[in-house]
């Protein structure tokens, strides 16, 4: 009964550290998408518009958010080959 217990206590063990590296990079790729984010954010500023009607608001507001998509894949094309952690230095 104590190598079972002690079998079973490796391969929990085993598991939740494979399971904490690949959610590292989960929060790795999360932080790249939030510095696109901002990038985006800071390409495209969001104007103000007064005596606009609802609908071209609407339509405005589209067009920004369209052009900071297109901002925010832009980012991350040109940082794709880079690495996100360098493990060994080179």
């Amino acid at each position: 009964m104590q190598n079972l217990r002690g079998v079973i206590r490796f391969f929990t063990i085993t598991l939740i550290i494979a399971c904490l590296f690949q959610l590292s990079f989960t929060f790795l790729a999360r932080n790249v998408e939030n510095k696109a984010d901002s990038y985006a954010e800071q390409q495209v500023k969001m104007p103000v518009l007064t005596g606009a009607t609802a609908a071209d608001q609407v339509k405005l507001r589209d067009s920004i958010e369209h052009e900071q998509s297109v901002a925010r894949r832009n980012y991350l094309d040109s940082v794709s080959g880079n690495p996100i952690v360098d493990l060994w230095g080179f």
